[in-house]
């Protein structure tokens, strides 16, 4: 069964860095981009929940990562949609703040492709529905 990844980022040159690295982790995967969280959030009712993992930029400007993530959560717990927060940031408010709002996961964005691929490759074979967010293991780099 074929793999969805959706990208939601602002910003033009992570989304193609993010798909070059994709179609080097998982050739066979799907992905999807948008640019804009509101265009995400207007067809979220339509998504096939199947195999599916959303990576969401932290920092964009008309609405956040934090307040996309806030309304999945309202729809969608962690096991129906995993949801993979994705920062330059390490801090540790950013990483607490993407915890207690749902994240399954908190990545730190390497400026390397081959960092990003070792990095997509983790985190697109974990099976995120059997075990959403683990205590010890939520931060990844």
């Amino acid at each position: 069964m074929d793999r969805t990844i959706i990208y939601i980022d602002d910003d033009s040159d992570d989304l193609l860095f993010f798909g070059l690295a994709l179609e080097k982790a998982d050739p066979e995967a799907v992905l999807v981009n948008y640019k804009n969280p509101d265009q995400f959030l207007s067809k979220i009712t339509e998504l096939n929940l199947d195999n599916l993992l959303i990576f969401l930029d932290v920092n964009m400007p008309i609405k956040n990562g934090f307040q996309v993530l806030k309304e999945i959560r309202q729809q969608y717990n962690q096991t129906e949609l995993p949801v993979i927060m994705l920062s330059t940031s390490d801090n540790e408010n950013t990483i607490s703040v993407a915890r207690e709002f749902g994240a399954s996961a908190y990545a730190v964005k390497p400026n390397d492709i081959a960092e990003l691929i070792v990095l997509i490759k983790k985190l697109i074979e974990k099976n995120w529905k059997l075990s959403p967010a683990e205590k010890d293991r939520f931060v990844y780099s």
